[in-house]
C-alpha cells in the first residue's frame, strides 16, 4: 500500500519531468484501497472508468483475489493491469496468460530462497 503509493509518486514525477518514455503526456495517478476485497476492487474500477475515460492502465493490486477479479474487469473494459504483486504461490491460475491476458506482475518473490555463503 504505502511503499506502492510512494514508489508510484517517485515514477510519475520522473516520467513527467524527463517527458522520455511518454513524450508530451502527463501521468497522473489515483489512488483507492480495496481492502483486499475482491468486490470492492472490481466496484471501484467499474467506477471510476464510467466516471472518466482518461484511465490508460490499472496499476496496484496486491492480493491475489483481487488481482484475478480486477484483472477479469480490466480485460473485458481492454485495460491494461500492471500489479506490483499477486503472487501466484496463492493464485497459480494467475500465471496463466490465457486466462489473465492483460495482467502483468511484478511481484517479489515468496518462495524459500537457498542460503549461499
Amino acid at each position: 500500500g504505502q511503499t506502492m503509493r510512494l514508489a508510484a509518486q517517485l515514477a510519475e514525477g520522473l516520467i513527467n519531468e524527463e517527458q522520455r518514455i511518454l513524450p508530451g503526456f502527463m501521468l497522473k495517478h489515483v489512488f483507492h484501497d480495496d481492502k483486499c476485497n475482491p468486490s470492492k476492487g472490481s466496484q471501484i474500477v467499474l467506477s471510476e472508468m464510467s466516471a472518466k475515460n482518461t484511465y490508460i492502465a490499472l496499476g496496484g493490486g496486491g492480493c491475489s483475489k483481487v488481482c484475478a477479479s480486477e484483472s477479469n474487469v480490466a480485460t473485458s473494459i481492454r485495460l491494461p493491469f500492471l500489479s506490483y504483486e499477486c503472487p501466484s504461490d496463492f493464485d497459480p491460475r494467475l500465471s496463466d496468460t490465457n486466462t489473465y491476458p492483460d495482467l502483468t506482475r511484478m511481484g517479489t518473490v515468496t518462495t524459500p530462497v537457498i542460503d549461499v555463503i
